[in-house]
């Protein structure tokens, strides 16, 4: 069972980067394809490759969406109409008669689109006197010693090459195919980290999208006792912390400073000695609502409180500063991936609106009938 395990957490790992695929130029890659002006297929899908594809999505969504490492036959079925029904909510306008099998058959074309275009893109990027191009050729030079490695591992979890063909047959695909799925994870994997992200990209983004604000901490929900347990506070406590936020409103309209107030209050947020600066907020959900709300929508100077799980904030927006973007790494790395993302996506969509089907090929694949790579498969 482990080496099943094993083997499944690689073939997820493969589903769950960007896609790219070798470039071929017969009709044998037509299932889904992109073809230059002359009408020539330049980079497509087999049948193989596409019966792949689609169990690879199928355990990529089962395993990481939905925490479930065997198959849900019935909940392929279920319609967005009927599943608000189950949870109270209203249905998706436009979308209430689609079943979630519906939902993701059209993701995972979106995906197979996006492995064409991308490696379509790498191919014609490589090489080229630029940042990317640069980055892309010393990526291709390690090319087929990445692949070599990725079925190596695979192999040498499952066992002989004997089990690893029958193993890679029983998926529906050849080791040729199975080998470019493998370039496609590489490939586009590289295209994205290749794509250039400037540093007056990210002080422009940090400056449009993010706030700085500090805030003073009162918690008016629980405290620590003396054994270091959290507890919830008594009706007299929480009344008493209640009114500590109306004090400490009654001083700033009074006119004492803000600063001077989150100076004796300081301690109470220990992320106060980490972001010095103040807390980089945008609308990445890393904050309450309530706190990632008031940050974006107050004006610079502005001071308010909000009520969150952690108790009252009195927050106030300080003017942004671009240079500040770098302050912390987290601050830097995320956005340059929002950015770097972003610039992917971009460079390859006109091509991945250009990929063409064979629908009545492509029909016979849905996330209701199209295995599941389950530890079980590897027998």
């Amino acid at each position: 069972m482990k080496t099943a395990v094993k083997i499944l957490s690689i073939l997820v790992v493969l589903s769950m980067m960007a896609f790219s695929l070798a470039s071929c130029s017969t009709k044998k890659y037509d299932v889904i394809c992109l073809e230059d002006e002359n009408g020539e297929i330049v980079q497509g899908f087999n049948e193989n490759m596409l019966s792949f594809h689609m169990s690879m999505e199928k355990t990529d969504f089962l395993v990481n969406s939905l925490g479930s490492t065997t198959d849900i036959p019935e909940f392929w079925t279920v319609t967005v109409g009927e599943y608000a029904q189950i949870i109270g909510d209203e249905a998706v306008p436009g979308m209430e008669d689609k079943t979630f099998a519906d939902i993701q058959n059209e993701a995972a074309m979106r995906t197979a689109k996006d492995m064409i275009a991308a490696s379509y893109m790498y191919d014609r990027l490589k090489g080229q006197d630029n940042v990317t191009g640069r980055l892309l050729a010393d990526s291709d030079k390690k090319l087929e010693a990445q692949i070599d490695n990725q079925v190596s591992q695979i192999q040498l979890a499952i066992g002989s090459k004997e089990d690893f063909n029958s193993f890679i047959s029983g998926l529906g695909i050849t080791m040729e195919d199975f080998r470019k799925y493998c370039e496609m994870s590489y490939k586009a994997t590289e295209l994205r980290k290749a794509v250039d992200v400037s540093e007056d990209d990210k002080k422009e983004y940090f400056g449009e999208k993010y706030a700085i604000v500090k805030h003073i901490l009162v918690n008016t929900n629980s405290k620590t006792n003396e054994a270091g347990e959290k507890v919830s506070l008594t009706a007299e406590e929480k009344e008493a912390k209640l009114s500590e936020v109306k004090t400490i409103e009654a001083r700033i309209a009074s006119g004492e400073e803000f600063e001077a107030i989150f100076a004796e209050y300081e301690g109470a947020d220990p992320g106060n000695a980490i972001y010095t600066e103040g807390y980089f907020v945008t609308d990445n959900g890393k904050f309450m609502p309530e706190f990632q709300d008031a940050a974006l929508t107050m004006a610079e100077g502005e001071i308010k409180t909000v009520y969150t799980s952690y108790g009252a904030h009195i927050m106030k927006k300080y003017p942004m500063d671009k240079e500040k973007y770098n302050t912390y790494s987290d601050t830097s790395s995320e956005i340059e991936t929002v950015l770097r993302n972003k610039a992917y996506s971009d460079l390859i969509k006109p091509y991945s609106e250009k990929v063409k089907t064979k629908d009545e090929v492509v029909a016979k694949y849905s996330m209701a009938t199209v295995p599941m790579m389950t530890p079980a498969a590897a027998g």
